[in-house]
């Protein structure tokens, strides 16, 4: 049976894991992206190195006046305003909910790179009339 411990690097306090151990911290938070209605947006990046990860994120839907929303969504996703599939996604729909600001979780999901990777964050709304900015972030967790 192989050992659980043997070469894994860490950190066994409360401070950062370094860069390239066992439960490195990346994150990137954003405020105040504009969204075009029926458009998936790039709300904010991170740059993952090889490895295993385990990566969620928030958007936070921010509803001007006048504004009637009937959809928004949240993501993790390795290609460019690209939703993944609907089980890696969060789907709220309205029925012209006028000036809805809402929070959509970015489901927690597993990636595993071979190279430098980035990833994005993915944003995406269906209004009429107004505006609508997206606040994010997205965080991940080297697993290994």
């Amino acid at each position: 049976m192989p050992s659980s411990t043997v070469g894994i690097v860490g950190t066994a306090t409360n401070n950062n894991a370094a860069a390239g151990s066992v439960g490195e911290y990346v994150e990137s938070q954003v405020s105040t992206v504009a969204i075009t209605s029926g458009a998936t947006t790039n709300v904010t990046t991170i740059s993952l190195t090889a490895g295993d990860w385990d990566l969620d994120g928030n958007c936070y839907y921010n509803a001007g006046a006048g504004a009637s929303v009937s959809a928004q969504a949240c993501a993790v996703s390795t290609a460019s305003v690209t939703l993944p599939a609907n089980r890696l996604r969060t789907l709220y729909s309205y029925s012209g909910a006028a000036a809805v600001s809402q929070s959509a979780i970015a489901p927690t999901q597993r990636i595993s790179i071979a190279s430098t990777t980035t990833v994005y964050l993915i944003g995406f709304a269906n209004y009429a009339g107004g505006t609508v900015t997206v606040d994010g972030i997205i965080r991940a967790r080297r697993v290994r």
